[in-house]
């Protein structure tokens, strides 16, 4: 077999050549020798070492290579070189004890050994540095047939981690051409009362992979009736499903390819921030809190959320581009798009031109200073209290609604003229 070419980045032969100086083997491992026999893009390339934590940490810190401990617990340690690029180096470990959510584990003494804790048999492949893989359960085969199979037994699989019932179905929306395996399929449905010891954290990080994929609606269908165990409101989501092939439509045109993304690209939390938002705009009961305390999100990202699903549209109002520049002034050109593509999903009087135009607008847009400040207004005699206030809050939304572009001496003549209609109404 020909040497993949992922394998040459330098960062991660730095990495790996840390770890041979340290007396270790390595492999990769999981969705990079998937996708590369799959002929797709490697992205997130993970490897499985013979050394201990702490000898990796060793390694890594001996060649002066960043390292992060999140996952230590887990046998779990990180080489970070950007937040675009970083290698998961994982010791050799087995499960000696499970309880559905958590998994105590041992060392492992071989690859073969670690691989039988590997959710899925195309996930089990284990790379050298030649390109030469070790499948230990026929993972290639399943890959040729197109097959998605647990390893081992489904349901012993499943009782170990509830949360594989929701990656056999993010695997589905990820991998189209894939037919499940029927014993896999059944006992996911069979076990799904299992999904409520999952903590929110980790069904996030499954939801925001899921939710974005390629065949998100039809793995979202297959998955309905388990989505009645997961804690509310998520089962809600069901509710929306039928909107999701829209969401993905409208944001084709967002990103252009997976190396080159258009300038009014979403990045990617607001883009899952927004398919989030679609399923649950309009849905009763559902609010940002809620869905912030159950998938552990940010505070920021339930803002976020609070701002797509309270927010009313204008657009299809008479001054829809006036206030359009108004909200990129208070919040952005990321938020305005998604705000924006939400209602094209779910506001029917938003017409194709009109869309086609408030985008065009937000494309173009580019953030300004607002050019009147507090010591403008005190050399003019306002003093520096709740008039001013009213002053600066009305020029400024009166110059975000035309567009930004008025000068400094135009917002200082809609301000006198403020100014002199509340000495008038004073009087």
């Amino acid at each position: 077999m020909q040497k993949p070419n992922f394998l040459s980045k330098p960062n991660l032969q730095k990495v790996t050549k840390s770890l041979v100086d340290a007396g270790g083997e390595w492999r990769v491992v999981g969705g990079a020798v998937r996708n590369y026999l799959l002929g797709r893009k490697v992205s997130d390339i993970d490897l499985v070492c013979t050394l201990s934590d702490t000898q990796i940490i060793d390694a890594l810190s001996k060649n002066n290579i960043k390292y992060l401990q999140i996952g230590r617990a887990f046998g779990v340690i990180q080489a970070v070189f950007s937040s675009e690029e970083y290698y998961e180096i994982a010791c050799l470990r087995r499960d000696v004890e499970t309880d559905g959510r958590h998994a105590k584990i041992e060392p492992a003494n071989n690859f073969a050994e670690d691989s039988k804790r590997r959710d899925f048999t195309i996930n089990a492949l284990y790379m050298d540095d030649e390109g030469n893989i070790s499948d230990y359960h026929n993972g290639r085969a399943d890959i040729d047939k197109r097959l998605l199979r647990f390893v081992g037994v489904p349901a012993k699989r499943i009782e170990e981690d509830y949360l594989r019932i929701l990656r056999l179905f993010r695997f589905q929306a990820e991998l189209p051409e894939f037919t499940t395996d029927s014993e896999a399929r059944d006992a996911c449905y069979q076990h799904g009362q299992g999904l409520c010891k999952i903590s929110g954290e980790r069904l996030c990080q499954e939801l925001r992979r899921w939710l974005p994929a390629p065949y998100a609606y039809d793995a979202l269908q297959n998955a309905r009736p388990i989505f009645k165990f997961l804690p509310e409101p998520l089962p809600k989501i069901t509710q929306n499903i039928a909107i999701v092939p829209k969401i993905q439509a409208l944001l084709k045109g967002v990103v252009l390819n997976d190396d080159q993304l258009s300038h009014d690209q979403l990045s990617h939390d607001r883009r899952f921030l927004l398919i989030v938002a679609s399923l649950y705009h309009g849905v009763a009961g559902v609010n940002a809190a809620q869905l912030q305390r159950v998938l552990r999100l940010s505070r920021q990202a339930e803002k976020t959320l609070n701002y797509l699903l309270t927010r009313e549209g204008f657009y299809h109002e008479a001054d829809a581009i006036a206030m359009l520049y108004e909200q990129l002034d208070m919040s952005g050109k990321d938020l305005s798009l998604a705000h924006l593509l939400l209602h094209q999903i779910s506001d029917d009087r938003l017409s194709t031109e009109k869309f086609a135009e408030l985008r065009a607008i937000i494309e173009a847009w580019q953030s300004s200073d607002f050019p009147l400040k507090a010591k403008i207004l005190l050399r003019e005699g306002v003093a520096k209290n709740k008039e001013m206030g009213i002053i600066l809050n009305g020029t400024r939304k009166w110059w975000a609604r035309g567009g930004c572009v008025a000068t400094d001496e135009q917002c200082l003549a809609y301000a006198k003229n403020i100014r002199d209609k509340l000495k008038t109404q004073k009087r």
